[in-house]
């Protein structure tokens, strides 16, 4: 009887565990992958402090449920940042993680992303100054029309924030993975503040 006990605790412990290693690789802000379809209502837009899509089915409707980020929908063939109400957001193409890497005087591996690794917030700032824009640029001036837009791009890596209305900053780094435009996007995501 005890060993079914221990058998069933186990089971139910266990999918648990593995979501959080699967999902975050950093307890407190989160980081993973995911795949934005441009065609799809529940997959086009992405939660970062969720770690999860940002539309669901409620009632028999399609309703955002928390979005930061949208692939196609908003803007075609644009990723977007600052979508949800109130949100206002920043993105920038840092360019390829070897370029990135390069400036920030990090070797590449085997693999590469070692741009995308290296990426990082110092002292309140990034370590990259072509990333001082996202965190330099006054709230006010941040709008989903002018700075909160940008294309992907296979192997760019991109800094974004995201200014709410009450809500401290949200600061992120992505690496895009894939990129079939008009279609979907993957990328690899880290939180940093």
């Amino acid at each position: 009887m005890i060993r079914w006990s221990l058998a069933l605790l186990a089971l139910a412990w266990l999918p648990a565990c593995l979501n959080d290693v699967i999902v975050s690789d950093n307890e407190h802000l989160g980081s993973g992958e995911v795949e934005l379809v441009a065609t799809d209502p529940l997959r086009h837009s992405f939660d970062f402090v969720r770690g999860k899509y940002g539309s669901t089915i409620q009632n028999g409707q399609v309703v955002n449920s928390g979005s930061h980020i949208d692939y196609g929908a908003l803007i075609p063939d644009e990723l977007a940042v600052g979508v949800q109400g109130g949100d206002r957001g920043i993105i920038v193409d840092l360019g390829p993680d070897s370029v990135v890497a390069g400036r920030l005087g990090v070797t590449e591996t085997v693999g590469n992303g070692q741009g995308y690794a290296g990426l990082a917030l110092e002292s309140g700032h990034f370590n990259d100054p072509d990333a001082a824009p996202v965190l330099d640029t006054p709230a006010s001036q941040l709008s989903m029309d002018t700075t909160g837009h940008a294309q992907p791009f296979r192997g760019h890596v991109y800094a974004l924030r995201i200014a709410g209305d009450g809500a401290p900053d949200l600061v992120v780094k992505l690496l895009v993975v894939s990129a079939s435009p008009g279609q979907r996007v993957d990328f690899d995501w880290t939180r940093l503040r």
